[in-house]
């Protein structure tokens, strides 16, 4: 299967909601407004905005940072603050982060994303295959998350198809690198039937837009 245009997959919305629901009863001091890395949330990854669009009504200022500069355009619908390029090159603000990077590039993401919790003393939500720190590169030393939230369903990046694998998201806080990983579940969030007509409508079109001009 051919991947897509800078392996875009938008985060599903059961996902997204998953998470938001899973902070807001088991961490809700990630939603706290004190100090302002607490009042930022960075998405580095950020697409169309699928993430930082749950995640706003719950935390202050967000910031989107996106390579391509049409989904930027776009992001900005949910952002107040929206930088277009590379964003491994940009300086980032002190700010919690959030992020679905590029399976292509989730190393180099996550190693990004683990200096700047310890630089800021921040934290960080980061979705993975479930599998992926035990594939390879000492990833379960050098990316040690504080807790680890799978997801028991297959996500679907594709319409009509679910995903082989299934997911998590890993949790890093401003202690540093965790001497333990704890694993809790997220519970399945209710998802509308217009919610999910309008995350496919905005990945299919953003794809086929993408496919007239790299494809």
């Amino acid at each position: 299967m051919t991947r897509r245009h800078l392996d875009f997959y938008p985060t599903p919305p059961d996902a997204t909601r998953g998470l938001v629901d899973h902070i807001r009863a088991e961490a809700p001091m990630l939603l706290a407004t004190e100090g302002p890395q607490f009042r930022t949330w960075l998405d580095p990854a950020a697409g169309c905005g699928a993430l930082l669009r749950e995640l706003a009504p719950h935390v202050g200022r967000t910031v989107a940072l996106e390579m391509d500069h049409g989904r930027a355009e776009l992001a900005q619908a949910v952002a107040d603050v929206v930088h277009a390029g590379d964003s491994l090159a940009m300086d980032w603000p002190p700010s919690c982060v959030v992020a679905n990077p590029p399976f292509s590039m989730l190393d180099e993401f996550a190693s990004r994303i683990v200096a700047h919790v310890q630089e800021h003393q921040s934290w960080a939500v980061v979705l993975v295959r479930a599998q992926w720190l035990d594939d390879g590169g000492d990833r379960h030393e050098r990316f040690r998350p504080r807790e680890i939230w799978r997801m028991p369903w297959r996500l679907k990046f594709v319409n009509g198809a679910s995903d082989a694998t299934s997911h998590a998201w890993l949790l890093y806080g401003p202690e540093g690198a965790a001497a333990e990983t704890r694993t809790t579940w997220i519970k399945r969030p209710n998802v509308s039937r217009e919610d999910w007509e309008r995350h496919w409508l905005e990945a299919d079109q953003i794809e086929a837009a993408q496919g007239r001009l790299f494809g």
